[in-house]
């Protein structure tokens, strides 16, 4: 099965999708993902650019076993950086999923590939106490829950 990512306005996901693999080959037999966007615009009525090939084992630019859930020992199958995901974004520039932001005030960083916050998360030991913290975006800061 191939998966492809349906983006919507403002390049969020709005569906993901399995497609049988001999759906997305040319004429010779060989897997296109261009053959595979073709087959889901004729079935949607969609654009062509709307669908993009996703790969459900690539989290944060690592290729994982379906299996083990371990790293896989061949990173060239990692695609697009990220899984697609309902409520995240393609970016088109980077030709990258984007997983979903969790907050509004949260940035992406392009160099560790996750959202960070605007304030840095506080430790969660402190003086060999395990503490949990939360983030509130009412506050933009971190709430410590037990301490």
């Amino acid at each position: 099965m191939a998966t492809y990512a349906k983006i919507g306005l403002s390049s969020q996901i709005i569906d993901v999708i399995e497609v049988e693999n001999n759906a997305c080959l040319d004429a010779d037999g060989n897997f296109d993902e261009n053959v595979g966007a073709e087959f889901l615009a004729n079935l949607y009525k969609w654009p062509t650019s709307c669908f993009k090939r996703a790969d459900q084992n690539t989290r944060n630019k690592i290729h994982y076993d379906r299996e083990t859930n371990e790293a896989s020992a061949d990173q060239s199958k990692a695609f697009r950086k990220h899984c697609a995901e309902l409520g995240g974004t393609y970016d088109s520039v980077r030709d990258v999923f984007l997983p979903k932001q969790p907050y509004a005030s949260w940035t992406f960083n392009y160099s560790t590939w996750y959202w960070e916050p605007p304030v840095e998360k506080p430790a969660d030991v402190v003086d060999g106490v395990p503490r949990i913290v939360r983030w509130n975006e009412e506050t933009i800061s971190w709430d410590v829950i037990n301490s």
